[in-house]
Formats: structure tokens, sequence, C-alpha cells
């Protein structure tokens, strides 16, 4: 049966090597899906599930809204432990001023409407601090 109970030799396992690149093949991480079509009110169907990639997919960073992580690379999740389990999968997450830079600013013509304006609403709002953050942002 199964036990719910901590055991020294099933915790060192998790730091053995072969572990990571296991749980990185298994097609159990879901995906951001993309956002409907300006005027859909339709909810976004559950996003795929797939492997994770090294240098491919990533976790958005905080706040980011849902209509701005379509194109396969975002992991979904949606709670603490899962962050820290994308961590230990060396899932990394983007600061706000490379996600906006890297993600959002070259897609601009082709982000819904409303998506586009809030992102945009949201980088002047945040503009002193993604500054801060990347020195390089205020020239991008």
């Amino acid at each position: 049966g199964f036990h719910a109970e901590r055991r020294p030799a099933e915790e060192s396992e998790l730091t053995n090597a072969d572990l990571v690149p296991f749980l990185r093949s298994l097609p159990i991480f879901e995906l951001h899906r993309a956002a409907p079509p300006d005027g859909e009110a339709a909810p976004a169907p559950a996003g795929e599930c797939v492997p994770l990639q090294r240098g491919v997919h990533c976790v958005a960073p905080p706040g980011v809204p849902e209509s701005l992580l379509a194109g396969g690379r975002f992991v979904r999740s949606g709670s603490e432990s899962e962050r820290r389990l994308l961590r230990f999968l060396g899932v990394e997450q983007p600061a706000r001023s490379a996600f906006f830079r890297s993600h959002v600013f070259g897609r601009l013509a082709e982000l819904p409407a409303e998506a586009r304006d809030g992102a945009m609403v949201s980088v002047l709002r945040e503009l002193h601090a993604l500054g801060s953050e990347d020195a390089g942002f205020v020239d991008s």
C-alpha cells in the first residue's frame, strides 16, 4: 500500500541524477493554451500535456495574464509545490522584463487587442521596476 510517511531513502533518491531526466521525459506537464480570438467568450480548453524540454519550456513570471502565455512554451503551475518541482527539474522562470522583451514585444501585432492593451498598460505601470530589473529594458 501507499505510505504517506517520509523515509530517508526516498528523499535521497530525489537527488539522484537519473531521476531528473526521467521526470522531465514524462508527458505530464500542462502548457498554457492560446486565448480565444477577439470577441469570443469561449474559455480556452485544457492545455496540452508534454514532456519538458530544457531551453524550450519555462514558467511565467507571477502576475502575467494567461492571454500572453500562448505559444507552447509556458508550463502551467497552480501551486507552490508544483513551482518547486519545476525548479527542481530545471525549468526557468524569466524575470518580468525578460518576459515582456522576449514574449510580448515581438508579438504585439498578433496578440488579441485586449491582451495587447493590457500588456502595454502593465509595462507602463511597472516601467520603473522593469527598468531597475533590466537596465536595457527602457531602450528596447
